[in-house]
């Protein structure tokens, strides 16, 4: 998608969470010592946590989100709303693989920061010095809330060597300019952009293509059809239930904006002006893919 998404980024805090084996440099702590001066004479609040197991990341990750909420001030102090997660963790295509050997699995993360990013109006930005950290993006779907405004991950491998060279100069560069795409040409090729805008086109592209077009969108009628005839089982002639159903399923823009604002929160007054992909642009990508 050529489409260009804002990311001028809104953040207060960052949140550096590790676990990591104890032959293991600490990468994130010793991230945290190198940002701390610049972060205290900006008023950033950074935060290092260490955790060991499921329990304690996930609380960790609901502390901040009452945080957030409610201002107990237990992990984000100040009263600072609006952080970033970074996470210093083993990883797989499988998930987080803690300190102790617990895994949590891509769902069960982006569900958690699922609710994070909605305490933050989808302002969360994540960070992931992970392996496969990209593979977090995979199961998302244009029918929940995205789980963060931004994710910064690699597909690949990652090494300590490249986390201590590059993401000093990446915090550094997106704190002056405050610009994720700026910022993020540090950490390629390495690392890579998800911006929600962009995953929730694509996610909403392969809705259409899957159960709008083809044989896709066959099943779904016969489906719907099924659905009205156990309903109405005296109807005799369906001929224009089907032409009814064939135009119901078509891509509307008030279904559109109903996934829009449901993964977005585009609809918020202080999202109004955030988010500018439309259902035109969507199936113009998709008209230029069939074509050629």
């Amino acid at each position: 998608m050529s489409k260009n998404f804002q990311t001028i980024s809104t953040y207060d805090s960052l949140v550096l969470i590790e676990s990591l084996g104890i032959n293991d440099n600490k990468t994130g702590l010793q991230l945290g010592q190198k940002l701390k001066t610049y972060c205290d004479n900006n008023n950033i609040v950074v935060s290092y946590l260490s955790v060991s197991n499921r329990n304690q990341f996930i609380a960790t990750l609901n502390q901040i989100n009452d945080d957030i909420l409610n201002g107990t001030n237990q992990i984000l102090s100040g009263g600072a709303k609006y952080p970033i997660l970074h996470l210093d963790i083993h990883g797989s295509e499988r998930g987080l693989h803690l300190s102790n050997g617990d895994l949590i699995e891509w769902d069960d993360f982006a569900s958690v920061c699922r609710n994070i990013n909605n305490s933050t109006k989808n302002n969360l930005i994540i960070v992931l010095a992970v392996c496969k950290g990209y593979k977090s993006i995979v199961n998302i779907t244009p029918k929940t809330l995205t789980p963060y405004y931004a994710l910064i991950g690699p597909e690949k491998i990652v090494y300590e060597k490249d986390i201590e060279r590059l993401f000093p100069k990446f915090y550094l560069k997106l704190f002056k300019t405050n610009i994720l795409t700026d910022a993020i040409k540090l950490l390629k090729p390495e690392y890579h952009l998800y911006h929600c805008e962009m995953v929730f086109a694509n996610a909403y592209s392969k809705y259409i293509r899957e159960k709008c077009r083809g044989e896709g969108k066959e099943e779904r009628l016969e489906e719907l059809i099924d659905k009205f005839k156990k309903m109405n089982p005296h109807v005799e002639n369906y001929s224009e239930v089907r032409e009814l159903l064939v135009d119901l399923i078509k891509p509307r823009k008030e279904s559109y904006n109903k996934f829009r604002h449901r993964f977005l929160l585009s609809n918020l007054r202080v999202n109004k002006d955030r988010f500018s992909v439309d259902l035109d642009d969507i199936l113009d990508i998709i008209g230029r893919e069939e074509s050629t």
